[in-house]
């Protein structure tokens, strides 16, 4: 648990010690800047669906182009880890490079498709 600053109430990232004033915002901070999974209800839900999705695997340490069957013939790319890997900070915003990219995770769970 995060701690908390003692006059102003704010909240104190543990692995950087920068101050937030919401615990929404350090949450946030912690993910991006330190993948550190947070700790609210929400943040634990979705742990556990992952983990389901992934078959318990931990996908904490590299970031993978996983991919994976849900059903027989039915593949799903983890759009989000190719974009992670691709762009590490983050899509350019621009039009024709958004346009790219869509058709391009498009044409990559396409291709899962045929394996």
């Amino acid at each position: 648990m995060a701690a908390q600053a003692e006059t102003t109430g704010e909240t104190v990232c543990p692995e950087c010690g920068r101050k937030f004033k919401r615990a929404s915002a350090l949450g946030a901070h912690r993910w991006q800047a330190h993948r550190v999974a947070g700790s609210s209800p929400q943040a634990r839900s979705r742990r556990r669906t992952t983990k389901a999705a992934t078959g318990g695997r931990n996908s904490g340490g590299s970031v993978g182009t996983e991919v994976r069957a849900t059903a027989a013939g039915d593949f799903v790319v983890d759009r989000d880890a190719l974009l992670r890997i691709v762009f590490p900070n983050g899509i350019p915003v621009r039009d024709d490079v958004i346009r790219t990219v869509s058709r391009w995770l498009d044409e990559a769970e396409m291709l899962a498709r045929l394996r």
